[in-house]
């Protein structure tokens, strides 16, 4: 599979960015994932200028798994360089999600994981993530039917529309 070659060595990135957790200060932390989120904006702001390829490039994969791996250890930011890289390859948004989202999920786990067995999560913590998880699923169940209702009103409207058009279409004759 395609985000196998991301996966190989995001594997081995993990642990080694939750050991840096214990070594990184917090202020160069916070200037990392600034860093970070400031250099994606730019990539996909400058993307469209950028070129494509499809030849495999399984080197470069692994590079992008392994440091990826280590951001997601370090502050769960897992995804930001694949998908950057993955913008480079002239795949259907469809595709690239296909191998984002499980290369995505499969590190973020292993980082939860980790954290769990390295006693990082305190009574606390997890009270404040099953608010979040609450707040996080109810705001997509309201977004998805927020959706549903104006893909209904839409599709209602075209229907009108060609109604009315055919309506006056047949009165020309």
């Amino acid at each position: 599979a395609k985000e196998d070659s991301l996966q190989q060595l995001s594997d081995f990135g993990i642990p080694l960015g939750l050991f840096c957790l214990h070594l990184i200060n917090p202020i160069w932390l916070k200037f990392l994932v600034a860093g970070l989120m400031i250099a994606y904006g730019v990539f996909f702001l400058v993307r469209r200028n950028l070129p494509t390829f499809s030849r495999s490039t399984p080197i470069t994969d692994n590079a992008i798994g392994l440091v990826s791996g280590v951001l997601g250890g370090l502050a769960g930011l897992s995804g930001a360089l694949p998908a950057m890289w993955l913008a480079l390859r002239p795949w259907p948004k469809e595709e690239t999600r296909a191998v984002l989202q499980p290369f995505s999920f499969a590190t973020l786990l292993i980082s939860a994981v980790l954290l769990a067995i390295n006693g990082a999560y305190t009574p606390k913590i997890l009270f404040w993530l099953v608010v979040a998880s609450l707040a996080a699923l109810t705001s997509a169940q309201l977004g998805g039917l927020y959706l549903s209702a104006i893909h209904l009103v839409a599709v209602s409207l075209v229907a009108h529309y060609n109604a009315v058009s055919l309506g006056h279409g047949l009165d020309d004759d």
